[in-house]
């Protein structure tokens, strides 16, 4: 998903900063992340429909999704995944949950 000139930004964080802190921060972006979707998902719930609120929330959310991409990306640095490994690996998951009734 990254392009090669960030996927090498990523590798020399990854080289910079080592595998166990990068692997820290895959587990701190992902848990920003799923309190950004909880904030999305609540607007409905919540008294401040303010439009600033709402674009405040999605952005956000835009954020930490970009940020767990970047992370994720490491992460297979990490793993020493393959895009084809990935890609396999997808099809199966994709398809296990299309053939659920």
């Amino acid at each position: 998903m990254l392009n090669d000139e960030n996927k090498l930004k990523c590798r020399k964080i990854l080289e910079r900063n080592g595998q166990v802190l990068q692997m820290m921060k895959v587990s701190e972006e992902c848990a920003e992340l799923s309190q950004a979707v909880c904030k999305v998902l609540e607007e409905p719930l919540t008294r401040d429909h303010s439009q600033e609120r709402i674009e405040a929330n999605h952005e956000n959310f835009k954020e930490e999704l970009v940020d767990v991409l970047v992370v994720a990306t490491q992460a297979v640095m990490i793993a020493g995944l393959s895009e084809e490994e990935i890609n396999q690996r997808a099809k199966q998951k994709l398809d296990k949950e299309l053939n659920k009734p």
